[in-house]
């Protein structure tokens, strides 16, 4: 996913194809590193454009039901998890690691010298149109990917911990 596009003040990164929400960043081994996570490029002008084409689908069945074991394949081919290396010299960001499926979270140096970077999958979803906070919920699962100075990963693990999904 190496695209052109612009940093943004609200810390996302627009492309061609995909817009890029940044959750955090960190100097590690003299780069810095970008957490974010990607979502295909909305066309909608409805605001909500970073669940947009999950929504059609939903609406476009008439109902307005949704099973979770249906509605979380979507949210989750809707995602991808990215730590991007910005170049020193240009600034531009380049895709270092992805993880489909899931929106990347903090950063941070461990204290073993390695880059620890949190991801949290979504695991399961429900819809709901009758709140006014969100229209989708659900749970994710915290993954931590490890990564030494070199730039390799050394580690997946699952965290044990849970957070919630709302959009």
């Amino acid at each position: 996913m190496d695209r052109e596009g612009n940093l943004t003040d609200s810390f996302s990164y627009e492309a061609d194809d995909c817009d890029y929400y940044i959750t955090d960043m960190v100097e590690f081994a003299g780069q810095v590193y970008l957490s974010s996570y990607a979502v295909p490029k909305q066309r909608d002008e409805g605001g909500r454009h970073e669940i947009a084409s999950v929504l059609d689908y939903v609406f476009s069945k008439g109902d307005w039901e949704i099973s979770s074991e249906e509605l979380t394949p979507l949210v989750r081919e809707n995602y991808t998890a990215l730590l991007l290396l910005c170049d020193p010299e240009g600034g531009s960001p380049k895709t270092f690691y992805s993880v489909k499926g899931s929106l990347g979270e903090s950063l941070s140096v461990n204290d073993s010298g390695q880059l620890e970077w949190h991801v949290d999958s979504v695991t399961s979803t429900f819809f709901s149109p009758a709140t006014n906070s969100f229209t989708i919920g659900g749970t994710c699962k915290v993954f931590s990917y490890t990564f030494d100075a070199a730039g390799n990963l050394t580690e997946q693990k699952d965290t044990g911990d849970t957070v919630p999904y709302r959009r």
